[in-house]
């Protein structure tokens, strides 16, 4: 929970560990889902070197102006595309940060790397299945 943000209140003397009843069986058998295929990915493209060639630049500087254009502002401002170095014009995919909340969340934190397209327009889902979230933090376009 240092790099990921899951929308529940914790227990404000362990604001980094989740317990049982913070989230429901389903979220946390998603959210385990979510990390091991994410970990599993990397590890995948492990014999390629991606850890070493890794990048990250905020969406608005990648080529993706198909689908940059259609994101809400909180997601342009918000998202990042990651991609190997070696191959700078191959997005890999994306990566939703949610920024530091007063009170709640002191720095930037991932809040999915599952871009979806669903209703017309492109939104995110969160490690435990929670679908277009994002759109509380920022305004439409």
């Amino acid at each position: 929970l240092h790099f990921i943000f899951i929308n529940k209140q914790l227990d404000s003397s362990n604001e980094t560990t989740l317990n049982e009843n913070e989230i429901t069986p389903d979220q946390l058998k998603s959210l385990k889902k979510e990390i091991n295929g994410f970990y599993t990915f990397l590890q995948e493209y492990s014999k390629n070197h991606l850890l070493l060639n890794f990048g990250l630049i905020p969406m608005r500087l990648s080529a993706d102006s198909i689908i940059y254009r259609r994101l809400t502002k909180f997601q342009k401002e918000n998202t990042f595309v990651f991609f190997d170095k070696r191959f700078p014009g191959k997005t890999l995919g994306y990566i939703l940060f949610i920024p530091p909340i007063k009170d709640k969340l002191s720095s930037s934190r991932i809040w999915s790397w599952t871009l979806i397209f669903k209703f017309g327009k492109f939104m995110f889902e969160s490690l435990i299945k929670e679908e277009g979230y994002e759109y509380i933090f920022g305004s439409e376009n």
